[in-house]
């Protein structure tokens, strides 16, 4: 008997109208968006509040970088007959340029940290909003292999009643008994992979769980989506590039401040001028004065010309990295975009399937109970049903993990995409 031709037969006698016992879910008094997982991870992660101080570090260098070199002070004096003494007060004055190279690249080496810091705040955003759909999955399966059981027992009655009938066979109703250890086994493996990505969210948000999800159902589970972008949105940027990365900023920061390092240690041989104001005495003369003084290296030991064709070098190896970073962030977005169709287009799929073989199984077990069904019919229809909603729930949990990570591969901030507490569904 083919499923339409059940489903009429069943409808036709007054079947069609059974209750969906199998997607009944709980109501949450408190649930918890993928959001906010994302907000409260970031914000109490030791690795973002580290390089936040690694920014502010680099802040508090760069105010000062560009200044003069200190004024020195020498005050001197001399024990014994000879009455002398020599007092000056010395200021350096960089006339190549050494300021301002210091300052620009301090500058850059700012800009650099602080662009690390998005990206480790997105990477760890990236890795919450991950944990929460790896928790919604193994939450909704664990749900539906709970409720597999309640149909079980269910099913376990009825057989028991057709069996004191002498409706059914014994075999048959240890079949039925065969199921039910089945379902058992398949919920106790479906609440170990609860309870593992249950510790995922408990070390990202330092709580303890259980956690409470919002639940959709449209007939099947939907998983809550993180921010409110639309499809059209998303795919926006897939011909303009990752743009927005900021480990490209983070890297072209670097290779800038390499460059304007580069230039500093070519000018560490460059002449300074020396303003120096003196007073010095000697036995009953005394002398003060002002002298303005050029000071440069005689000649180079080699060790000036071994530090500027390092840094040379440095600006070269930042100049790979840059073009590593680039190819990288390219690819990373090329292959989210074609992951997040790929997913979507099998959740699709699997949905209809899935809704296909939910309202088949509806009327499954009432056809069983008055006789339209073989035990082996209602047997394949509940199997055919449990594989299906699990490759659905699977399939919509990693559509919304791909959703993520083409906002992680655009490089979108994780913790301002835009959502809220009523983004329930795409």
């Amino acid at each position: 008997m083919t499923p339409n031709r059940l489903i009429a037969v069943l409808y036709r006698v007054g079947l069609g109208c059974l209750t969906p016992m199998l997607l009944a879910g709980p109501v949450w008094s408190a649930p918890l968006y993928p959001d906010e997982v994302v907000r409260r991870s970031v914000a109490g992660h030791p690795a973002v509040k580290r390089a936040r101080s690694l920014t502010e570090a680099a802040l508090a260098y760069g105010q000062g970088a560009g200044a003069l070199p200190n004024p020195i002070l020498q005050l001197s004096t001399v024990a014994g007959d000879p009455d002398a003494d020599s007092n000056s007060l010395v200021q350096t004055l960089e006339i190549a340029g050494q300021p301002g190279l210091r300052q620009k690249a301090a500058d850059n080496t700012t800009a650099a940290k602080a662009a690390q810091e998005k990206a480790l705040r997105n990477s760890v955003g990236l890795a919450a909003a991950l944990a929460y759909y790896d928790y919604w999955e193994a939450l909704q399966n664990a749900e539906q292999a709970d409720r597999q059981i309640a149909i079980t027992n269910q099913l376990r009655e009825v057989a028991q009643q057709r069996f004191q009938l002498g409706e059914i066979s014994a075999n048959e109703r240890l079949r039925l008994q065969l199921l039910s250890g089945q379902s058992q086994t398949i919920l106790s493996l479906a609440q170990g992979d609860l309870d593992l990505a249950q510790q995922k969210l408990e070390i990202l948000l330092q709580e303890p769980g259980p956690f409470e999800l919002p639940t959709v159902l449209d007939p099947l589970p939907i998983a809550p989506m993180l921010g409110s972008l639309s499809e059209a949105d998303l795919l926006a940027g897939v011909e303009s590039g990752p743009l927005g990365r900021p480990e490209l900023e983070a890297a072209e920061r670097e290779a800038a401040a390499a460059a304007w390092v580069a230039k500093l240690t070519g000018r560490a041989g460059a002449p300074n001028l020396q303003l120096s104001a003196y007073s010095a005495r000697l036995g009953q003369g005394s002398e003060q004065g002002v002298q303005l003084s050029v000071v440069m290296p005689l000649f180079d030991w080699g060790r000036l010309g071994a530090a500027h064709a390092r840094d040379k070098k440095l600006v070269e190896a930042q100049g790979f990295q840059l073009e590593l970073v680039r190819r990288q962030v390219t690819s990373d977005l090329g292959t989210a975009a074609t992951r997040y169709r790929v997913a979507k287009g099998r959740r699709i799929a699997l949905g209809d399937q899935a809704q296909q073989a939910d309202q088949l199984s509806r009327t499954a077990t009432q056809g069983y109970e008055i006789g339209l069904l073989s035990l082996v019919e209602l047997l394949e229809i509940h199997t055919t049903f449990r594989e299906s909603l699990r490759q659905y729930i699977g399939a919509e949990a990693d559509s919304q993990r791909a959703r993520v990570q083409l906002y992680w591969a655009f490089g979108w901030p994780m913790t301002d995409v835009g959502g809220s507490a009523e983004n329930n569904g795409e």
